[in-house]
């Protein structure tokens, strides 16, 4: 794609008389706004989900939740931005199973990189910060398992809060419970984990409301409690390697009879979350919308 090429696709985010600041890199593909932006999510890790995300029962589970919740809150022709977009796994999904404009926002290089590789057509390097966009300009925002990562989540909150729509919507997921701390968490540079009564407090101190909030993954909060309440605390500290290596095995099971049951136990639980919320899990989902200012 040429510079011509993306600043044309801007009109499609209704975008048209904005012009980002920084420059496009015509080899990548990418409109980079800023390449020194501290993040505490492992490079590595891009590689790592990468890897696994197209034959992975958790992040198609997550895709589709995402998805509908999506579609439930915002109309199908209306942009959605994804914020801290990794490689993109979301984000792409939501260009291929739907008309919707997209973009991507995504601080690492080699995120960026992914996303445009995929096929997204608008796809920056940079935070949500650094593109500096206009005032009450986006339909709908999203940020995925990347609140958790923020020492100050609600500079995100708020960056978010100021270029959305004043009736946009803002769609989230974050790890639960942080009574499920492990070396999964400090492996993937994550500051906390919530619960949905704090997570919802955090949204409303920084200016929204929550509109649907749920517990996602509750199939896998047993093992999840085996796992790191007690297997954890009788073996040696992993290294990163070993974690990476489990992490694969365990989002994408090379069983075919065990990743199709896994399947179908959270087919029932997106019934769930359509109907209604999920009471218990290790991800929180959340839709928001901005609070009305007063006056």
């Amino acid at each position: 794609m040429c510079e011509a090429r993306f600043l044309e696709e801007l009109g499609r985010l209704g975008l048209a008389d904005w012009r980002p600041p920084g420059q496009f890199d015509p080899d990548a593909g990418v409109w980079v706004t800023e390449t020194e932006a501290q993040v505490s999510f492992p490079e590595s890790g891009v590689n790592v989900f990468s890897s696994v995300d197209l034959d992975s029962f958790w992040f198609d589970h997550r895709n589709e939740v995402i998805a509908d919740l999506l579609s439930a809150e915002v109309p199908s022709d209306l942009t959605f931005v994804e914020v801290g977009s990794g490689s993109g796994v979301v984000v792409d999904y939501l260009r291929r199973t739907s008309t919707r404009p997209v973009a991507s926002v995504e601080p690492l290089p080699a995120g960026a990189i992914a996303v445009a590789k995929r096929g997204v057509p608008l796809s920056f390097c940079g935070d949500l910060a650094s593109l500096d966009l206009p005032t009450n300009s986006i339909p709908a925002l999203g940020a995925f398992d990347v609140v958790e990562h923020l020492d100050q989540p609600e500079l995100l909150l708020e960056e978010c809060r100021r270029v959305m729509k004043n009736d946009g919507r803002l769609i989230l997921t974050v790890p639960a419970y942080p009574w499920l701390w492990s070396d999964h968490d400090v492996w993937n540079g994550h500051v906390q984990r919530f619960t949905l009564t704090s997570f919802t407090r955090l949204l409303e101190e920084s200016g929204f409301e929550v509109v649907k909030g749920t517990y996602l993954f509750l199939p896998l909060l047993l093992p999840a409690v085996v796992s790191r309440l007690v297997v954890e605390r009788l073996r040696r500290r992993r290294s990163d390697e070993e974690i990476e290596n489990q992490m694969e095995g365990a989002l994408a099971p090379s069983s075919p009879i065990v990743d199709r049951l896994l399947r179908l136990i959270h087919a029932v639980e997106r019934v769930m979350v359509r109907r209604g919320k999920v009471p218990f899990g290790t991800s929180i989902l959340v839709a928001a919308r901005p609070r009305p200012t007063q006056g």
